[in-house]
């Protein structure tokens, strides 16, 4: 076999055309990625639900502290617990076994629950070690709340992965009740701004021109009379929660997600999610390199729907988060873009 050497004089103009298609490469892998950017099923969890409360009954479950236990009542995706005596450090303890949660790659605990008085909650990862828990404010009202126990820890945490452990109140008093609409755990720190897990709560957010629009089985449903919209939900920080997480099913076209400060939302800030064929998509938009995704009161709106009547949708949760797990484009797509790069130019200098 024949083996052929670059001519000297042409190795410099041989790199100069491969740093060239290099740099390309990057300009078409950027241009490509274009604010805002849109994944639709990547298939790579940020959640994992620990208790959303929709079974009539639950296991794996202990309870510590006063005697007797307190009085378990589960309805509509909600869980009540009501003290009938007082005693020192309550604690509800699941334990699904170790190994069942992955608290290095899921390290935050959120929760959304409500008390009859306002007083210091904590989350603890099991085996509770001193100092890896998490304080939780008061909360009088259904309230979404979120840490990482193991933010708070001088010495390496070594949980067994087998649950969370929640105390209620620092001491329960008699008729002392504590309500929980949800345990999840997040890869990176995440808002539920609409997890509509618990009957009836539509979570604060509003539903023009959508008819029958329900909350059950940890879904918020509906059918189109115009132009649907899912709006009015709480405001965050859009200069620390830089993705948006929507799951959403529905027989209609063009689903849109709006976003702006204060509830003012205008064409030119949206994103179109595409298409509805009538089975769940997962969509991912990051707006992490958006110029006009900043602000201490951002919101978002969804229009399931767009146009027409008669269409059905059916919308798991809206989450804003820090983080997300994208997967890079493969190395086969980039040097293929290069591949072009360098082809192309070849041809130009030829």
């Amino acid at each position: 076999m024949e083996t052929r050497y670059l001519h000297p004089s042409s190795r410099p103009l041989t790199l100069k055309l491969l740093a060239v298609a290099c740099c390309l490469a990057s300009f078409f892998h950027h241009s490509v990625t274009a604010t805002p950017v849109l994944h639709t099923d990547i298939g790579i969890p940020n959640t994992v639900i620990v208790r959303n409360y929709l079974n009539g009954s639950e296991g794996n479950i202990v309870y510590q502290g006063p005697t007797p236990a307190p009085g378990q009542t589960l309805s509509g995706g909600a869980s009540s617990w009501t003290y009938s005596t007082g005693g020192g450090d309550p604690q509800i303890v699941y334990n699904d076994g170790a190994g069942t949660y992955d608290h290095a790659t899921y390290p935050w605990v959120r929760m959304r629950y409500q008390q009859n008085r306002a007083a210091l909650a904590q989350a603890w990862e099991i085996p509770a070690q001193g100092g890896e828990f998490i304080n939780f404010p008061g909360s009088l009202s259904m309230s979404e709340v979120s840490g990482n126990p193991d933010s708070t820890v001088n010495a390496p945490v070594t949980p067994d992965g087998s649950g969370i452990r929640f105390d209620p109140f620092p001491n329960a008093v008699d008729g002392d009740v504590f309500t929980a609409d949800y345990l999840m755990l997040d890869r990176f720190q995440t808002i539920g701004l609409g997890e509509w897990d618990r009957a009836g709560d539509q979570q604060g957010w509003a539903t023009p021109n959508i008819s029958g629009a329900s909350v059950a089985n940890s879904l918020l449903r509906g059918t189109s009379t115009g132009d649907s919209q899912v709006t009015s939900g709480p405001g965050f920080d859009a200069d620390s929660f830089k993705y948006i997480q929507i799951r959403l099913k529905t027989s209609g076209s063009l689903a849109q997600v709006f976003w702006g400060t204060g509830g003012a939302y205008v064409a030119e800030r949206s994103i179109n999610l595409g298409n509805g064929d009538g089975e769940y998509h997962t969509y991912l938009i990051d707006f992490s390199n958006e110029p006009t995704w900043n602000g201490a009161n951002m919101t978002v709106r969804l229009d399931p729907v767009s146009g027409g009547a008669a269409n059905t949708f059916e919308l798991d949760y809206i989450r804003a988060s820090t983080g997300a797990m994208i997967p890079e484009p493969s190395s086969v797509v980039l040097l293929g873009l290069g591949g072009l790069a360098l082809l192309t130019l070849r041809r130009r200098l030829m």
